[in-house]
């Protein structure tokens, strides 16, 4: 009797437990887990790039510099010998730019006192001076924003005048040459108008000749060729520069 009571004890206790069991997973399969909070992007700034300088326009503007030429004379009698001076002038041009490739079109004209003497022989003196220079050239460039790197060439024009002295007695006259001159230079811009420039170019003016003149039995030929480097100050018309974003 005993036995019986002890055993059906244990079956209730072992049923209470399944029972409790069940009971649990069933109220834990009801609750939902909790959703995450959303996690919303942040704002994205505006990306700002500098201001890219443009040089399509037409532009003016002022330059100077010294100069140094080089003059071969024949009489037969030759020698060569130097001149050196300075120039004054002024510029106008146009530039167009296609991505960093700026293409341009520029003329200008400048007084010059670039002289020296040479002696082909004794008693014997030949003197040249330039006394103005212009040209008129096309300009190939490179635009790293606001610098512009340059090559530029073309046709020149300038007037010469030679005075040739022998015993005292001075033969003198003045011509007007045509002929190349080529160089290149770098440009800055200070701002969407303004920019200052530095620049190196040659030019050769070719031969003048002189039949022979009543102080010299012979004639005498003088090439005239000349270097020179110059700072500059242009204004261009134009826009401010674009900003992207």
């Amino acid at each position: 009797m005993r036995t019986e009571t002890v055993v059906k004890k244990f079956l209730f206790s072992v049923f209470g437990i399944v029972a409790a069991g069940m009971a649990g997973s069933a109220s834990a399969a009801d609750v939902k887990p909790a959703r995450p909070a959303p996690v919303y992007p942040a704002a994205r700034a505006p990306v700002y790039v500098a201001p890219i300088h443009d040089w399509t326009g037409f532009y003016v503007g002022v330059f100077g510099g010294g100069g140094w030429g080089r003059h071969d004379y024949t009489n037969p009698a030759s020698t060569q010998y130097g001149s050196s001076g300075g120039l004054f002038g002024g510029t106008a041009g146009y530039n167009w730019q296609a991505g960093r490739i700026v293409l341009g079109v520029e003329g200008d004209l400048a007084w010059a006192n670039i002289n020296g003497t040479g002696t082909p022989a004794a008693g014997l003196t030949n003197q040249s001076e330039l006394q103005w220079l212009g040209s008129a050239r096309g300009r190939v460039g490179w635009a790293m924003n606001n610098l512009l790197l340059y090559g530029t060439g073309g046709w020149a024009y300038g007037s010469v005048r030679n005075t040739n002295t022998n015993a005292g007695l001075a033969d003198q006259f003045t011509v007007s040459k045509s002929g190349w001159t080529a160089g290149g230079g770098a440009e800055y811009a200070v701002n969407p108008n303004w920019s200052a420039k530095l620049e190196y170019r040659y030019t050769d003016l070719g031969n003048v000749s002189q039949p022979a003149p009543a102080n010299l039995a012979a004639p005498y030929t003088v090439s005239n060729t000349f270097h020179s480097v110059t700072v500059g100050l242009n204004y261009k018309w134009g826009g401010p520069p674009v900003s992207r974003y």
